[in-house]
């Protein structure tokens, strides 16, 4: 992950998502990092110590050294550099939010209806980065924003408790997150 995509991630996260919200299956979040999901993450301890010495949690340098060092690191562990670079953030932002599997589903299953004969087995390997690169980039990425939307609205309906997020997760997808 360059620091050019992190900076566009963190703006689009940040002051949203830096906070404990009733109702969050994910917990404590910040800069978009939840508790449940990492318990024990320094980035908790640094954003105490921020908070303490009455720093902003969003300008700390050392919580926006430790964002930057997660997210590129997830980047790298989703291989997210292979795919075409208008689908990459979108990707990265559904496996932040949806988790890696689920967000592999849903390529792979945009990917079958786009007519390439793949395994929908949530997992990111040379069968999915192919048929990826067989398909025309612009209407996988539409297809592929569609999808999430989907999910959401799926999600927020089976879980009322989730419903308040919905209006989030809708613009993190229109602005390429």
């Amino acid at each position: 992950m360059n620091q050019d995509i992190y900076n566009r991630f963190a703006s689009q996260i940040e002051g949203r998502e830096d906070e404990k919200v009733p109702g969050d299956n994910g917990g404590r979040t910040v800069f978009g990092i939840d508790e449940a999901s990492n318990p024990g993450d320094v980035i908790f301890a640094l954003a105490d110590a921020a908070e303490a010495a009455g720093r902003s949690v969003a300008t700390d340098p050392d919580v926006n050294a430790r964002a930057y060092a997660y997210y590129s690191a997830k980047w790298a562990d989703w291989d997210i550099d292979y795919l075409p670079a208008p689908l990459q953030t979108s990707v990265f932002g559904a496996c932040v939010n949806e988790g890696p599997g689920e967000t592999f589903l849903t390529l792979q299953r945009c990917l079958t209806e786009m007519g390439q004969p793949i395994k929908a087995d949530g997992q990111m390997g040379p069968t999915t980065l192919a048929a990826v690169g067989k398909v025309p980039t612009d209407a996988l990425v539409d297809k592929f924003w569609r999808k999430r939307v989907e999910f959401y609205l799926t999600d927020a309906n089976k879980h009322a408790s989730q419903i308040k997020f919905l209006l989030g997760w809708e613009n993190r997808v229109e602005e390429g997150f």
